[in-house]
């Protein structure tokens, strides 16, 4: 996600804060997995980290996705990117996400899905409507980590040079509105 934050942040000409949850910051120091904490904690971390009075586009991969939904929820921010969305848990598709979508109103929100994803793919997104301020991109190919098939000869450098062409023209009607 580095190399996608920056050159994010080249292509649309703003910074790009990456934001590191306290406790991945503890599992990178001492090399320990565990879970996170609750997600309302995990939200409050981020809104406490984000500057006072600015315009503020949110983006999270997979947790952080949902993070990013919730947020936009609580306060106002120009659009939402959303890579990967765990929709529901894998194996479990009877345990939906979808309640992250409902606070969004009419904040804009893009969704870029794997196609291959096992936490929400074409087949079950298909019985489900999302709300008009959500756009879903399938990435062809890709798994939940945007991981294609080696066969198929992906490299994880162009999958997100890809993301940010798609990104850049979308954030940017976003931010001038």
């Amino acid at each position: 996600m580095k190399n996608f934050n920056t050159q994010l942040s080249l292509a649309l000409g703003v910074k790009v804060t990456p934001i590191t949850l306290a406790y991945m910051k503890e599992m990178e120091v001492d090399g320990r997995r565990r879970p996170p904490p609750k997600l309302v904690t995990l939200v409050d971390e981020v809104i406490a980290q984000l500057p006072k009075n600015a315009e503020v586009v949110l983006i999270g991969k997979s947790m952080g996705a949902r993070i990013a939904l919730e947020i936009a929820a609580r306060i106002p921010v120009k659009c939402c990117i959303a890579l990967g969305f765990p929709f529901h848990p894998v194996g479990k598709p009877e345990k939906s996400r979808l309640h992250h979508f409902n606070g969004l109103g009419n904040t804009p929100c893009v969704v870029f899905q794997g196609n291959r994803d096992k936490f929400g793919d074409p087949s079950w997104l298909s019985g489900v409507e999302l709300p008009e301020s959500v756009t879903l991109k399938w990435l062809s190919g890709l798994d939940h980590d945007f991981q294609g098939l080696k066969r198929e000869g992906y490299c994880a450098v162009e999958v997100m040079k890809y993301l940010v062409e798609e990104v850049v023209p979308w954030c940017t009607g976003k931010i001038e509105d």
